[in-house]
């Protein structure tokens, strides 16, 4: 805050930047230097030993300092163009002064450098030369004046003169030239910086825009649309390679032109001969400064005013995925700065390219992953539905194969007894899927299902004093009833599989005894009584031969061989089957054996 009241003497105001910065600065700077000579000219007025002298000097100095402060003044209000020219009026005003007071030939003519200096670092070089042209003349014109009599002065031979003339005159001009020539090259500096500058910023912009996108075609288009239009492009596209690395696939594209072209699936082959085929070929940049006659160049009958073409590789890691490709309507558009900054720029959109491309990947490997999930968790479900029916099934069928209803034991006055009726709470239990409390006087009656697989398969029921704590009771129950019912489920496995077992034993024990036993009906005979004692069957019977439901059997041909052993009297026992509870018969027809059991 307290540099405040100085910053206003050489520091511009915001409003200004750029080039119009530098000017306003260079007029401060002028200002800030008269002010400090014009000071120091009014303090040593104050000793001068000539009043009228001393009078001169002081007023001279008080008006110049009043211009210098005037000066700085209206440019630091904005009127820039005003100070400039108050501020040149007055360098100028200054050097034809020195000519008039002290000659030519005098050391104060070097003022009217201050005004070709300044005009050229604020007006610029035409103007410069225009007031090197002005003091030259009045050079001229004031040597003129002294040479005949018109300026009091003390001047040299004319020779001399012409010497002094010629120098002051050349002096001007050489550093006029100097400072046009700095000029140049500072505003081509300049220029090239500004230039630069702005592809950085626009190359920061793209990967700002971009890099928040994850949508492949929206991003693609928004950076192609946003590089024309950051740098005045004729054109602009971006084609990716194929996942056989065969063709570059044209994928966004500017204008009319581009929604042409892409709705006709352009494409070029990567190395064929043309830009695009040779910078997916060899990962460099390729163009074409002048497509008339650049043999490279392919010719778009979409974009006729292509004049020059530049194409830049879009490679992320070490592969090449694709091409930026970039078209003016001006001859040799692209110069090498130019190639480098869209170098970077097509870096950056390869990796932002990249980056959709995984999250595209990878959002697919998700809902590929989420699908899979689903699948399964429905398998999962339907496994548990299957199993839960299987066990249902499996339990029904052991006590239907041992013909009771169901299987339980109850322990009463310390003594345990078989018992298959349910209870009350044990049916809720079973039932409901869920235990079952009830208080009984001083009891408590707690029923828990027994569950397999989710499958109920019985009840548990257990009878305490009601002083016990009816949580411990419950988790304790509940706890028995989950081992229960797997402990129940493997002996009820284990019994089965040994009635597999003893079944494989009998049909191999039969199977022993008719093996290498050639007579038929002996065969029969074996089979019939080994399958009625295992079994425990009151009746069985075996027939082989073809017969037709519910009609009895005859010969099929006249004089076929047909012969019936033990064959059905109406009473349903075998004739010539004593001491069988069976009847069998045997039919050969044509000579073909066939049986039917």
């Amino acid at each position: 805050m307290n540099n405040m009241p100085l910053r206003f003497f050489y520091v511009p105001r915001p409003m200004y930047a750029g080039e119009q910065r530098a000017r306003a600065r260079i007029t401060l700077l002028l200002g800030d230097l008269f002010i400090g000579v014009e000071l120091a000219l009014m303090f040593v007025a104050l000793f001068s030993p000539s009043p009228t002298g001393a009078f001169r000097i002081f007023m001279g100095g008080l008006i110049s300092l009043v211009l210098s402060l005037l000066s700085i003044t209206l440019c630091q209000l904005g009127l820039l163009p005003i100070a400039r020219a108050l501020s040149a009026t007055y360098l100028i005003a200054l050097g034809f002064a020195s000519l008039l007071l002290a000659g030519v030939t005098s050391n104060f003519s070097l003022l009217l450098l201050l005004p070709v200096i300044y005009v050229g670092l604020t007006f610029g070089v035409r103007n410069m030369f225009l007031v090197t042209l002005l003091n030259s003349l009045a050079v001229l014109a004031t040597g003129y004046l002294q040479l005949n009599g018109l300026l009091s002065s003390n001047l040299p031979k004319i020779t001399s003169l012409g010497i002094v003339l010629s120098g002051t005159i050349g002096l001007m001009v050489a550093i006029s030239g100097v400072l046009a020539l700095s000029l140049r090259e500072d505003r081509s500096t300049r220029d090239y910086a500004n230039k630069l500058v702005s592809q950085l910023r626009a190359t920061a912009e793209v990967a700002q825009t971009t890099t928040t996108m994850l949508d492949l075609d929206e991003l693609l288009r928004r950076t192609v649309d946003f590089i024309r239009d950051r740098f005045a492009f004729y054109h602009v596209q971006i084609f990716l390679i194929d996942e056989d690395g065969r063709y570059a696939n044209l994928v966004a594209s500017t204008g009319e032109a581009g929604e042409a072209l892409l709705g006709r699936g352009h494409r070029l082959a990567v190395g064929s001969q043309s830009i695009i085929g040779q910078v997916t070929r060899l990962g460099t940049p390729v163009s074409a400064q002048d497509t008339s006659t650049d043999a490279i160049h392919r010719m778009n009958e979409l974009l006729p005013q292509t004049r020059s073409e530049l194409a830049m590789p879009l490679i992320a890691g070490d592969q090449i995925i694709g091409a930026l490709d970039v078209q003016s309507t001006r001859s040799n558009a692209y110069t090498q700065d130019d190639i480098n900054s869209l170098q970077i720029m097509a870096n950056q959109v390869s990796i932002t390219i990249r980056n959709a491309q995984l999250f595209a990947a990878q959002k697919k490997a998700l809902a590929d992953n989420r699908r899979l999930f689903l699948d399964a968790e429905a398998n999962l479900r339907e496994i548990e539905r299957l199993n839960q029916r299987l066990s249902g099934e499996a339990w029904a069928d052991y006590l239907r194969a041992r013909r009771v209803p169901s299987l339980g034991f109850t322990f009463d006055d310390e003594q345990l007894r078989s018992d298959n009726q349910w209870t009350q709470t044990l049916k809720q239990a079973a039932n409901k899927g869920r235990p079952v409390i009830k208080n009984d006087g001083k009891k408590q009656i707690v029923a828990v299902p027994i569950e397999l697989r989710g499958e109920t398969i019985g009840a548990l029921e257990v009878e305490v004093l009601e002083n016990t704590r009816q949580s411990d009771t419950l988790d304790m129950i509940q706890s028995i009833a989950q081992r229960l019912a797997l402990s129940i489920d493997n002996a009820r496995l284990f019994e089965q599989a040994q009635e597999v077992a003893q079944q494989e034993l009998e049909v191999n024990a039969i199977s022993s005894k008719i093996q290498g036993n050639s007579d038929m009906e002996e065969v029969l005979r074996i089979v019939l009584g080994e399958l009625s004692r295992v079994l425990g069957a009151e009746q069985s019977s075996i027939r082989v031969g073809i017969a037709s439901a519910g009609t009895s059997r005859e010969p099929l041909e006249a004089g076929s061989d047909t012969r019936k052993v033990g064959a059905p009297d109406g009473n349903g026992t075998a004739n010539g089957a004593k001491g069988s509870s069976s009847a069998d018969w045997i039919d050969y027809s044509q000579g073909r054996r066939t049986q039917s059991i």
